[in-house]
């Protein structure tokens, strides 16, 4: 009998602490599994606009080739040359956004320690 009083006491006082502390768990909108997806999609997205401006860069560089080994007008040349600085820019901006994502992936990341 007083085995069957203290288990009963016990679940009691743990189901009351339990209750007690659920607010302080409690979910804000940033910190939400839904959130951390869309920071995955993000990452996701950085990495392909990255891919495809490392895509565009060596296709650029290859006209530039081909056209000074053809012979192209000095306009062309200057033209290629542009598309690559803007391609060497664009790659930059894709790292830098990829870079701000990784981090907030990272400072989210520590709240989800049972993941």
């Amino acid at each position: 009998m007083n085995r069957t009083k203290t288990l009963i006491l016990a679940a009691l006082v743990g189901g009351s602490l339990l209750a007690v502390g659920r607010p302080a768990l409690a979910w804000n909108s940033s910190w939400h599994p839904r959130f951390r997806g869309d920071i995955r999609r993000d990452i996701r997205r950085d990495r392909i606009d990255l891919f495809r401006d490392r895509r565009d860069l060596r296709r650029d560089e290859f006209e530039l080739r081909r056209d000074l080994r053809r012979g192209a007008s000095p306009t062309q040349i200057a033209r290629d040359r542009r598309d690559i600085f803007e391609d060497r820019r664009d790659i930059f901006g894709d790292r830098r956004d990829l870079r701000g994502d990784f981090g907030e992936f990272r400072r989210n990341r520590d709240f989800f320690w049972w993941r």
